[in-house]
C-alpha cells in the first residue's frame, strides 16, 4: 500500500548505502523522490480528510516508515529542512487522530499493535508535545500487554495466521528498538514476548522453501520487506519440535519436512483471520515443495466466493465432510461455532515421528475425525478416521503445486528435481479418486493453478481414508492400510 510511505525507508536505504562511484546522481534521485512523494501525500490528504484517515493503524504505520526514512537521512546528513517539517508535521497530526481511535475490544489485534507502535513513535519523536509523556506511557504499556497475551507461550500467534504473527513480533522488534535508542526500558514482558515469538518464527521458516503462511496473510509488513527481523537470529532446530498450545509441530526427519496444524480457529470472539485448517498440513521433501497451503486470495472488491473457498477447509489438505465447513462463516472477517481440535498423543524417535489428532466439529454437520501421521524412512503416512451419523459424501483433499502423472486408479506421481514420490489414496468404502486443477495464492492478490487430488467416499457411520506418500524407487509399499489402522487405533478407541 504505497500510502502507508514504507517505500521512502527503501529510498532512504538506497541513498544511505550507494557506493562512492554511484553516490551522487543516484542519491539525488532517491532523494528527490523521498521529498516529492512525501510532499504529495501531505498535501493531497489533508489531516481528517478522506480514506487515509479512515484507519488508525494505516496512521500508525505512517508514523514508523517517515521516522526510519528521516533517521537514515539524517544519518548521512542528507535530512532536507522540508522532509523534516513534514515529517514532524504528520506525526504531531498522526498522533493526535491515533490517541482518539486505538482499537479495543475486538478488533483488539495487529490493529491495536502497530496503533500503539505509531504512538509511541511519534512521542518519543516529539518529546516537548503536551499528551507525549502521557501517551507513550499509556502507548508502552498496552503495547507490551497486548503483544504478551497475543503471542502465546510457546511463541505462536494467537490469530492463527503466521504472516500476521511475523507482522506482530516485527513490529514489537521496531518498539523495543525505539525505546532503546530514546534511552527508556524495555519492559521485561515485552523482551520475553519478542524472544519466543521469534523462536517460533524461526521453526516456521525454516520449512525448506521460505516462509510458511498459514491463515490469512496480506503481505504487509511492520517496516519494509528490505527489514530484516532479529528473529531470524535464532538458530534453527534441526529435529521435530512441538508447538502444542498454538496447535503446530514441525516435522524434520529423512529429507521430510512437514507442518501439521491443529490449533484453534484464531482470536475470539470473531477469528477474524484464521482459516478452517485443522489436521492440514504442508509438505516439502529435499527442500522442495510437495503439498501446499492455498493461501488468502484477497480480502475486499467482488471476492465474496473467493475470499470463503480460500478459508474453506476444501482449500486446506484435510478432511471436508459434505458441504459443510469446520466452522459457520458469517462474514469476511467472522467465524462462528469454531472445532475443536487437539493433539492426543505424539511418539517421537530418531526413526519415526506419530501424531494423533482429533477434530469435533458442532457446525452445520456434526462430525469427529480422528487423524493418525506418521513420517518414517519409508514416507508419510496418514490415517483419517470419521463417525458422524450418515451417509454423507467425505472428501480428503490434497493440494501440490505442480502437476502430477496419474499412473493408476489410486496413484500419482510428482516429479521432483532428482527424485519422483508417489502419492496412494485409499478407503474402507469404495473410493474415487479426482485430479482437478485447483487454485492458489501464494502471494496476496495472486492467483496460480496447482492440482488438487481428491479421495471421495460414503460413509454411513464411521470410515477410513488413506494417504501414502513415499520415494517412488519401485519397491511395493511396506506399510499396509491395516497396519496403519492398527496403530491409529491405540489412541483413537
Amino acid at each position: 500500500e504505497p500510502a502507508r510511505l514504507q517505500q521512502l525507508v527503501a529510498l532512504a536505504i538506497r541513498a544511505r548505502d550507494l557506493k562512492l562511484d554511484e553516490r551522487e546522481a543516484n542519491s539525488a534521485l532517491a532523494l528527490s523522490l523521498i521529498e516529492r512523494q512525501l510532499r504529495s501525500w501531505w498535501v493531497h490528504n489533508p489531516v481528517l480528510h478522506g480514506i487515509h484517515y479512515v484507519s488508525a493503524m494505516e496512521c500508525g504505520l505512517r508514523c514508523i516508515a517517515v521516522t526510519h526514512a528521516a533517521s537514515l537521512l539524517e544519518s548521512r546528513g542528507r535530512l532536507s529542512t522540508t522532509v523534516r517539517a513534514i515529517v514532524l508535521s504528520m506525526l504531531q497530526q498522526h498522533a493526535d487522530f491515533i490517541r482518539q481511535r486505538i482499537s479495543t475490544h475486538s478488533s483488539a489485534g495487529n490493529h491495536t499493535l502497530a496503533e500503539c507502535a505509531g504512538l509511541i513513535y511519534a512521542s518519543l519523536i516529539l518529546p516537548d508535545r503536551a499528551e507525549s509523556p502521557r501517551d507513550e506511557a499509556y502507548a508502552t504499556d498496552l503495547f507490551t500487554r497486548e503483544f504478551d497475551r497475543q503471542v502465546n507461550a510457546d511463541g505462536g500467534g494467537i490469530e492463527q495466521a503466521t504472516w500476521y504473527h511475523r507482522f506482530n513480533v516485527e513490529l514489537a522488534e521496531c518498539v523495543n528498538e525505539a525505546l532503546s535508542a530514546n534511552g527508556r526500558s524495555v519492559p521485561v514482558q515485552l523482551a520475553n514476548a519478542i524472544d519466543r515469538g521469534g523462536r517460533f518464527l524461526q521453526a516456521v521458516e525454516a520449512s525448506g522453501y521460505g516462509f510458511v503462511r498459514l491463515g490469512d496473510a496480506d503481505d504487509g509488513y511492520a517496516l519494509s520487506p528490505y527489514y530484516e527481523g532479529r528473529w531470524r537470529k535464532f538458530s534453527c532446530a534441526t529435529n521435530t519440535e512441538h508447538f502444542d498450545r498454538s496447535g503446530i509441530t514441525c516435522i524434520r526427519l529423512h529429507s521430510w519436512k512437514v507442518i501439521v496444524q491443529y490449533g484453534s480457529l484464531g482470536m475470539a470472539p470473531s477469528y477474524g483471520h484464521g482459516h478452517a485448517d485443522a489436521l492440514s498440513l504442508v509438505v516439502s521433501f529435499d527442500d522442495q515443495e510437495v503439498l501446499c497451503d492455498a493461501g488468502t486470495g484477497v480480502y475486499g472488491g467482488q471476492s465474496t466466493a473467493q475470499r470463503a473457498y480460500f478459508r474453506s477447509c476444501a482449500a486446506h489438505n484435510t478432511v471436508q465432510v459434505g458441504n459443510s465447513d469446520f466452522a459457520r462463516i458469517l462474514g469476511p472477517f467472522m467465524w462462528s461455532h469454531p472445532y475443536k481440535c487437539v493433539l492426543l498423543q505424539q511418539q517421537t524417535d530418531e526413526q519415526q515421528v506419530e501424531l494423533w489428532l482429533s477434530l469435533a466439529v458442532s457446525a452445520g454437520h456434526s462430525f469427529t475425525v480422528c487423524r493418525y501421521i506418521r513420517v518414517d524412512l519409508q514416507g508419510l503416512h496418514i490415517a483419517d478416521r470419521v463417525v458422524l451419523e450418515g451417509p454423507v459424501a467425505v472428501a480428503q483433499r490434497w493440494h501440490v503445486p505442480f502437476g502430477l502423472l496419474k499412473t493408476g486408479g489410486s496413484t500419482s506421481r510428482i516429479a521432483l528435481n532428482g527424485v519422483n514420490l508417489t502419492i496412494e489414496l485409499g478407503s474402507s468404502e469404495e473410493t474415487a479418486i479426482d485430479q482437478v486443477v485447483g487454485q492458489r495464492s501464494a502471494r496476496y492478490g495472486e492467483l496460480e493453478s496447482v492440482t488438487t487430488l481428491a479421495n471421495k467416499v460414503s460413509i454411513a457411520n464411521s470410515g477410513w481414508l488413506f494417504m501414502c506418500m513415499a520415494r517412488d524407487d519401485g519397491a511395493a509399499p511396506l506399510i499396509s492400510y491395516d497396519s496403519l489402522r492398527e496403530r491409529a487405533l491405540e489412541y483413537f478407541q
